[in-house]
């Protein structure tokens, strides 16, 4: 075993305060999440230290290591689990239930991070409402360790420099991969451990260059490597291209302290208070994110500070207290927690398994709820069902000839285009054109404006430039499609970023940049972009006027930021079934919308086009200086952006002065 080590107690004491008050807000560690890479270093290098030590006395066994890792990792993991669910069952919606439930089997069988990867970003405004998103990280570093004693086994024959630069190999090509894929996808490079890996490795470099030799001690290098980290904690944000080769600062700096710690180092980090913390920094991690969420759940507004910091007091106590009652019992040799922990531990897992599974076939168990907040929640699915089938998406495209018609297909006058913003007028302006016997043509691409000219970088298999030419190809081949709707949230595609409302409403999507140009979204030439994409806009409009078309543009609607029924419900739930009137301030709007707006209002004044805005529906009407996004206690929104059926029905009557009569 390694002779233990004050200072690394104390390394991770540094390491769970910068995440955990990351968490509870504190704005001045907007980089706190390099907590967790510090981690990771920490872990590949006490684990491997452990392994080379077993390995040269040749008394190393797989029953034995794996057997150690659930006794040190799986009673509290468990314990936390568990002590959510009471919680979750009563205050949780039926969609974040089914999440939860998800997130609990995933902790169970460490495969959390993969799940993460493919639903959430950690820094989305989503991420607040899983309280056990964090433990994506005991995934990577799980799945880090089923493999590396099986590599270690393989090297370790050829010698420890041969172990070293495989090591080494190995890291340089996971900063290479990490690097690939934050282009290709952010999510996936955040949480998987072909992205994650290498941190650890960093620590495992670690631990294997002292085997090799001794390392002389520097307090200038370490105290050096904990200022990298500091200027990580302070320096870093959620914006950054991370773990990319940026992470290095931090990890780095993490292996600098470890080497070379000296005695300034050691008194420093050593300082008891912080062992102290150090010692219960794994309790620190599992309970900081679940008292937090739970905090947060349905409110508002950001917890007063007085609150935040007695919420960081509980979870303080809880894991101090979990040290003593749980973490030691199940560690320590002699006691009968410790003989029976490895099947008692098996068996909770596959019942907490089981459990997540039964919560998402349950779909969250929505008659947990009275009436009232169901109703809210409704308003989740009161969109067009034709988007699934009729609408392109991604990869998969509806060709024009093939389109669903909306209306009456007996006369067919025109074409409903553009993005999943045009979709949500489909029912509405179905059954009004129903009623005049009259049909349109839909042809709508998720994500997609419709204008030629510009391309989409926000997904790889986005097929939105070839759709456009597409549709513009067959609205010039039919001279009967005389009318053309086009809607979309133009406002996205010249931002290039989700939508934030000033007031905590942060839309939880990825960017989706647009270029007209071959400038990339955010470069030196981003104005070019901008106007390029906006100048996009205005060559769709006119080319569709030199067909001859009848040309209706809806502007864009007010974006909202909140998941508006979810919010409502949420804030239902936290106040006792008070009715929460969504809105955002109409200022917001204009100055999101403003540019797209302008662009469509500078066209030339032409017969055949015309101008709907939404935002005159919706903007200083039921509030001065604010855009509703409820009524009456009902939502006029389905998410954060896409108006309700009933609200679309605003829009279509807007519009529909203006198509021709039957």
């Amino acid at each position: 075993m390694t002779t233990h080590r004050p200072e690394i107690d104390g390394l991770r004491a540094v390491a769970v305060l910068s995440v955990v008050l990351f968490h509870a807000g504190v704005p001045w560690l907007p980089g706190g999440f390099v907590g967790v890479d510090v981690f990771f270093v920490i872990s590949g290098y006490l684990i491997t230290a452990i392994l080379l030590a077993e390995r040269s006395r040749g008394d190393f066994s797989y029953a034995r290591f794996y057997a150690r890792r659930a006794r040190r990792i799986l009673p509290l993991l468990i314990t936390v689990c568990l002590a959510c669910v009471p919680v979750a069952m009563a205050v949780m919606l039926p969609e974040d239930l089914k999440d939860f439930g998800a997130s609990l089997a995933g902790a169970a069988t460490f495969t959390l991070n993969m799940i993460a990867a493919n639903n959430v970003g950690y820094f989305d405004r989503a991420a607040e409402a899983q309280p056990l998103l964090h433990i994506w990280s005991l995934a990577v570093e799980e799945q880090f360790y089923l493999l590396f004693p099986l590599v270690l086994a393989l090297l370790w024959r050829f010698g420890l420099a041969v172990v070293a630069g495989a090591v080494a190999v190995l890291l340089l090509a996971g900063i290479a991969a990490a690097e690939w894929w934050l282009r290709q996808d952010a999510a996936a490079a955040f949480y998987l451990l072909p992205t994650r890996g290498w941190t650890i490795l960093l620590g495992v470099l670690a631990a294997v260059w002292t085997a090799m030799r001794p390392v002389p001690r520097s307090d200038g290098l370490a105290l050096g490597g904990l200022a990298m980290i500091a200027a990580a904690v302070a320096g870093f944000h959620a914006g950054m291209a991370l773990p990319g080769v940026l992470t290095l600062v931090p990890t780095l700096g993490a292996a600098l302290v470890i080497l070379f710690s000296g005695p300034l180092t050691v008194r420093l980090l050593g300082w008891r208070p912080m062992v102290g913390l150090g010692l219960v920094s794994y309790g620190l991690y599992l309970w900081h994110n679940p008292v937090l969420a739970f905090l947060r759940y349905g409110r508002t507004e950001e917890p007063a500070p007085v609150i935040m910091a007695a919420a960081v007091a509980l979870i303080l106590g809880l894991s101090v207290a979990s040290w003593h009652l749980v973490e030691q019992p199940f560690r320590r040799p002699g006691t009968r927690w410790y003989r029976w922990a490895v099947p008692l531990v098996v068996a909770v897992s596959v019942a907490m398994v089981a459990a997540g599974a039964g919560l998402v076939v349950a779909k969250g168990l929505p008659g947990r709820f009275d009436p009232a907040i169901l109703a809210i929640l409704a308003a989740e699915d009161d969109r067009n069902p034709l988007r699934r089938t009729c609408s392109s998406n991604g990869p998969r495209i509806v060709a024009p000839a093939e389109a669903c018609i909306i209306g009456s297909p007996d006369r067919v006058i025109g074409a409903l285009v553009g993005d999943s913003h045009a979709d949500t007028l489909v029912v509405p302006l179905s059954e009004w054109l129903t009623a005049r016997g009259q049909g349109m043509a839909l042809m709508t691409y998720s994500g997609c404006p419709v204008a030629p000219g510009i391309r989409q970088r926000a997904a790889a298999d986005s097929q939105c430039d070839r759709y456009t030419a597409m549709v513009l190809d067959h609205l010039a081949a039919r001279a009967d499609l005389s009318v053309v709707i086009l809607h979309a949230r133009h406002a996205l595609y010249v931002e290039g970023t989700p939508f934030d409302n000033g007031e905590g409403g942060v839309e939880d999507i990825p960017p989706a940049a647009f270029e007209g140009t071959d400038a990339p979204p955010g470069s030196q030439d981003e104005p070019a972009r901008r106007a390029a994409v906006l100048a996009a806009y205005a060559t769709g409009v006119q080319r569709l006027l030199d067909m001859g078309k009848q040309v209706i543009v809806v502007t864009p609607v007010p974006e909202i930021g909140w998941h508006v029924p979810r919010h409502m419900a949420r804030a239902a739930l936290a106040n006792a079934g008070a009715v929460l009137v969504v809105s955002v301030a109409s200022d917001r709007f204009r100055a999101r919308s403003g540019p797209v707006l302008d662009a469509f209002a500078a066209l030339p004044a032409h017969p055949r086009l015309t101008l709907v805005r939404p935002d005159t529906l919706l903007c200083d009407t039921d509030l001065p200086g604010r855009c509703i996004a409820s009524r009456g206690g009902i939502p006029l929104y389905a998410d954060a952006d896409h108006l309700t059926n009933s609200a679309a029905a605003l829009v279509v009557q807007a519009l529909a002065p203006y198509l021709p009569a039957p």
